[in-house]
């Protein structure tokens, strides 16, 4: 049975069907749900199992002025032990309305009757599955697109508009949960919403006026967590990352997010957490999973831990959008180390902003823009770019600004030797400091700390680090 789906034109169901045996008793049907005990079903379509050895493509389209559900019905014979039939990569039309609620269904019928909703005869024909057995229909794509069935879910788009990885942990809510779902227990819930002036943030990071993903807290709940689930994720490469853009709205609860990593053996590591509102409207954070040998999940955790008092309910938003993953195929090697320098002159050179504050290292060429602070130039030309931290006001005492580096591959006994030029300037400048952070045990070390009370420090800075038999370290400086 189906989510539920809101009132809708010309919705249309696609789905694939194998089946094997030879009884018309045996017999699959699709239906359209109007109430929760299913007595006022509507057949759609029927399928009789017969012999056949491979997938073929079966398409609906139907109208419907009421909530329904779409559901997959098989009564077998009882005869034989042979016969069977299997669905599987199920999709709707971007004219199916999904209910982001996923309310139930009324328990009697509705007063006025249902329209009737428009369908093919009740047993067509599917058509032929175009490609081998052990192919990958990209049955989205224009023409005949067909891929190695491994292909599918293994990190790498290969069908033209992205059919193989789209329920395989990549998702943008457009379309759907893409098999990522709620796993929460009490009665806060991550829904799927779409975006609006009614809504917190009013924009979806995808396009501004699409979907996302977000839960509420208001201050009538207390310790209460909300837990969205992955897809099972295949092994991954030791330089694995994902990739999403989040939301925490401002409001009288306390509220956080987490990402945890559940691995194949059921052991979960928490790998980020933040708990304060962002600035933004979106912030994107990377994420490094580290190699897994096994199928594991991803598990993004909201919970309440306090509220203020108000005599109003006071709500607080935590939305989650546009996830992805990267340089996480088994296959995947990465570049040279030096590779990972930067002199900033024309981007980050893959160094990416840590997003568990909102103070940010900002690209720049020329002065600063607060007077009597930072350099008049870069050092590499004094007319380039460098990265800076702005650390005049609003930004206050604590606030941390994170530029992580790409991650990187065993250094062998001699290690690395990392050079960089710093400028520190300023009434209320705090401190510099650099991380090594070993992806594996999550362990970080702090490798080089300059703080300046008051005055300017010019100067270079040498720092060899041993990272021997591990893989995936990342540098961090804040």
């Amino acid at each position: 049975m189906s989510s539920t789906l809101l009132p809708s034109s010309d919705c249309t169901v696609s789905f694939y069907l194998f089946s094997h045996g030879n009884n018309s008793m045996a017999r699959l049907t699709t239906r359209l749900r109007i109430v929760r005990s299913g007595d006022d079903d509507i057949i759609l379509w029927g399928w009789s199992v017969s012999c056949g050895f491979h997938w073929q493509r079966a398409e609906i389209t139907f109208s419907s002025t009421l909530k329904t559900k779409i559901v997959f019905q098989f009564v077998g014979s009882g005869e034989s032990h042979e016969e069977f039939i299997a669905v599987d990569d199920v999709s709707f039309s971007p004219s199916c309305v999904h209910d982001p609620d996923n309310s139930q269904l009324p328990i009697t019928p509705p007063t006025a009757p249902p329209s009737t909703p428009t369908a093919p005869p009740a047993t067509p024909t599917p058509t032929e599955y175009p490609c081998k057995e052990d192919e990958f229909h990209c049955w989205r794509s224009n023409g005949v697109k067909c891929i190695v069935a491994s292909a599918q879910c293994d990190y790498s788009i290969d069908c033209p508009l992205g059919e193989d990885e789209e329920t395989c942990g990549p998702c943008t809510f457009e379309n759907g949960f893409c098999n990522w779902r709620d796993i929460s227990q009490n009665s806060n819930k991550w829904q799927r919403v779409k975006a609006s002036t009614n809504t917190q943030p009013p924009a979806d990071h995808t396009t501004g006026t699409g979907h996302y993903m977000q839960v509420n807290f208001s201050s009538v709940a207390s310790e209460n967590e909300a837990q969205f689930q992955s897809p099972s994720l295949p092994a991954s490469s030791p330089y694995c990352q994902i990739q999403f853009h989040f939301h925490i709205g401002r409001g009288g609860s306390v509220g956080d997010l987490n990402v945890l990593l559940q691995n194949g053996e059921g052991k979960t590591t928490q790998l980020w957490t933040r708990n304060h509102s962002t600035a933004a409207h979106w912030s994107l954070e990377h994420l490094a999973t580290g190699k897994q040998q096994q199928p594991y999940r991803i598990v993004f955790s909201s919970r309440t831990t306090s509220v203020e008092s108000t005599s109003k309910p006071v709500y607080r938003a935590v939305a989650l959008d546009d996830i992805s993953f990267l340089n996480c195929e088994t296959s995947y090697q990465p570049p040279v180390v030096s590779a990972a320098g930067c002199s900033f002159e024309k981007d980050l050179c893959g160094w990416v902003q840590g997003s568990a504050e909102d103070l940010h290292w900002i690209r720049k060429s020329g002065p600063t823009e607060t007077v009597n602070t930072g350099p008049a130039g870069d050092h590499t030309s004094s007319q380039g770019y460098y990265v800076y931290v702005e650390s005049s006001r609003p930004n206050t005492k604590g606030h941390v600004a994170q530029l992580k580096s790409p991650l990187l591959p065993p250094a062998g006994e001699k290690g690395y030797c990392l050079k960089f030029w710093y400028h520190m300037f300023g009434a209320t400048i705090g401190s510099l400091k650099l991380f090594l952070q070993n992806i594996d045990s999550r362990k970080t070390t702090l490798g080089v700390c300059v703080t300046l009370r008051r005055g300017a420090v010019v100067g270079c800075s040498r720092l060899m680090m041993i990272l021997t038999g591990l893989e995936g370290q990342e540098i961090i400086q804040s």
